[in-house]
């Protein structure tokens, strides 16, 4: 405890002794400390000109994942902290280097924090892995550049032990794993479980057949592997109310997760964005357009194929025949009269839908239309060669 010289001042070898006791790696510069205290501003030190104090989404995202780590963000319902976060932000906005840098500072106050990080393919679970285990092992090479060990000095990776996605610090048996989804994870457990961007892109966004898998591996598998009190962070731009978030959040265990959400466009009617500097209004609403073309091709070529099962079920359930689907799949087609009314009903539904898809759509929209008309007058060629075969 500091004493009082008879002056009334303080000693300043007890002083010296305090620092020593708040700060055991004898650090004393004040930029240095702070960045161990507060993740933002670990983010500024490593990247100043990304991290930007004009830029305030980044600032609240890394508090809230600070505040998560540390228990201090608390469930309004149960009173207890999260352990669930969700991070739903525009792409490009930095959303998983943020989560790189955060591991990094994670592992750097606690040693001991065991991750295993899940992405859509080994490639990118890889490249995330070893970029956190980069930044710990870096080596300074310019003075005015501040790396991981000028603000946690004493933690390292350990040498022999340092494969891309399997490896650890030194003094530890286990500290990070990275898989793709789907890939094997059993015989470890983790103090954070992270999933960056399960999904590859628009197609795997609204496959079925995709999404039902990865909600299979994560109920049967990644769950088992979070440790008792472990915290998971899921972190994906959302495509489909059926992606992984979306099913998280409509379970019974929904409101056990915290929502960072952040809209590419704050305000329309103002031409507001979140960061221009990132994505501005003029590319916003370039994409946005394209994306509106996709959505309305996607809702035309669902009702054609929709129209071709109620046309298969009515025409051919009686004849045994399979008629050629709207999913590109030649199938056998009995030759003869059948075949031909399938043909001219599919050829008469699908004008009837272009006409309705024009007039509800306008004008914008008529490249989508023209798409899917081409798609369809190419099924009906292959329907006349099958029957010509």
């Amino acid at each position: 405890m500091a004493k009082e010289s008879e002056r009334g001042t303080i000693d300043v070898r007890d002083l010296q002794d305090i620092r020593e006791l708040i700060n055991p790696e004898g650090i004393t510069d004040g930029k240095i400390v702070a960045a161990q205290a507060r993740f933002y501003d670990y983010c500024k030190m490593m990247n100043p000109k990304f991290y930007r104090d004009d830029r305030p989404y980044q600032r609240d995202l890394c508090e809230t994942l600070q505040a998560i780590f540390e228990g201090r963000l608390i469930n309004k319902d149960t009173g207890e902290p999260y352990k669930n976060l969700m991070i739903n932000l525009p792409p490009r906005h930095g959303k998983s280097y943020t989560l790189t840098l955060f591991v990094q500072w994670c592992m750097g106050k606690k040693n001991d924090t065991r991750v295993i990080s899940v992405s859509y393919n080994d490639i990118l679970a890889g490249r995330f892995a070893r970029n956190v285990r980069d930044g710990i092992d870096a080596d300074k090479i310019d003075s005015k550049v501040t790396i991981f060990h000028d603000v946690f000095p004493t933690t390292r990776v350990k040498q022999g032990d340092a494969a891309a996605q399997l490896w650890s610090l030194e003094g530890q048996f286990f500290n990070y794993l990275a898989t793709g989804f789907g890939g094997t994870i059993t015989g470890i457990g983790c103090s954070m479980g992270i999933i960056d961007d399960p999904i590859k892109n628009d197609q795997e966004a609204f496959n079925d057949r995709v999404l039902d898998e990865q909600w299979s591996w994560y109920t049967d598998t990644f769950l088992s592997r979070i440790e008792e009190g472990g915290m998971q962070i899921i972190v994906m731009t959302r495509w489909s109310t059926k992606d992984l978030c979306g099913r998280l959040l409509a379970s019974e265990d929904g409101d056990d997760w915290f929502v960072f959400c952040r809209r590419a466009c704050l305000d329309e009617g103002e031409r507001r964005m979140l960061c221009p500097d990132l994505l501005s209004w003029k590319s916003y609403m370039k994409k946005r357009r394209l994306t509106d073309d996709l959505h309305h091709f996607r809702c035309i070529v669902q009702r054609l194929r929709k129209t071709c099962c109620v046309i298969s079920h009515i025409v051919g359930m009686s004849e045994g025949i399979m008629i050629f689907g709207i999913n590109g799949c030649s199938q056998r087609i009995d030759r003869g009269f059948i075949g031909l009314i399938n043909m001219f009903m599919i050829g008469f539904l699908t004008r009837i839908f272009f006409i309705q898809a024009f007039l509800q759509h306008g004008v914008k929209n008529l490249d989508a239309i023209f798409t899917a008309a081409l798609y369809m007058i190419y099924c009906q060629v292959r329907i006349i060669q099958e029957l010509l075969c």
